[in-house]
């Protein structure tokens, strides 16, 4: 196994180099000893899950799944290669196949269980149901992450990432919705909420202003649109929305209409 690991090495030092012939040279010679192990010990699994490891290294990915299930064969007891196989499904972005893999993994690892990090697991199956839109799973998986491994590589990014899929989805809803009824304020004003939360503010403004065109005495709106040209760096119009607002009604949201004018002369001011 020491000289299918050095001819790895050497392939992929070579590949750097851009050197493709010696690459596909010492990848050769690294299959074809894994091919003589396998023959030699054909129910061992460490040689098919090298010998995937490679073909996944240089995209085969056909020849990497009929080892990794071969590895599976070899070796019912141990959960680890359904681990490898989810990774390897997820990298191909099979991803049903890839949680199936990962759900086989937790059946297999409670009744006999392996090294494999379950943080690890959890991890890359939140990945796999975020693929296929499973915001609410994949936010499940991560909560089980978290619970075995505060500090998990990613762990924040991903839940943020996830997170904002989410209210994508729900921002493509409420633009249907929108579609078929445009004078929908309502449904608008939610549209535009979900648009602050992700802090696209542009997209906030112009539906604040969709709901003015069609409620020019929506106070809300006017105030929110204000809000939004402010966290948009936009401080001369903020002013003047907000100002506008306080002609309107001197008590409507008076300390948050009061606070962003400030804010906004503080900014104009220093620019």
């Amino acid at each position: 196994m020491e000289k299918v690991n050095e001819f790895y090495q050497k392939a992929m030092e070579a590949r750097a180099s851009k050197n493709i012939d010696e690459s596909v040279k010492h990848l050769q010679k690294a299959l074809k000893r894994l091919g003589e192990f396998m023959k030699e010990d054909p129910k061992n699994p460490a040689y098919p899950l090298k010998r995937a490891h490679i073909y996944s290294s240089i995209k085969a990915y056909k020849y990497a799944e009929k080892d990794l299930l071969l590895a599976i064969r070899c070796d019912k007891k141990n959960a680890r290669p359904l681990f490898l196989l989810g990774n390897f499904y997820l990298e191909t972005k099979d991803f049903e196949m890839a949680i199936e893999a990962y759900d086989k993994f937790f059946v297999l690892d409670k009744r006999q269980p392996s090294e494999q990090a379950h943080a690890e697991v959890y991890f890359n199956r939140s990945i796999a149901k975020n693929g296929l839109e499973w915001y609410d799973e994949a936010l499940e998986d991560l909560d089980l992450v978290a619970e075995l491994d505060q500090e998990y590589p990613k762990l924040d990014h991903s839940r943020q990432t996830i997170q904002n899929n989410k209210l994508m989805e729900r921002i493509n809803e409420y633009t249907g919705i929108i579609g078929f009824k445009p004078r929908d304020w309502r449904t608008l004003f939610k549209r535009a909420a979900i648009f602050e939360q992700i802090t696209d503010y542009s997209s906030a403004i112009k539906d604040y202003k969709a709901i003015m065109n069609i409620q020019p005495k929506n106070m809300e709106a006017l105030v929110k649109l204000g809000v939004a040209y402010h966290n948009n760096g936009q401080y001369q119009l903020s002013l003047d929305i907000l100002e506008e607002a306080k002609k309107r009604d001197t008590f409507y949201e008076r300390e948050i209409v009061t606070e962003y004018m400030s804010l906004a002369k503080g900014a104009l001011d220093k620019s």
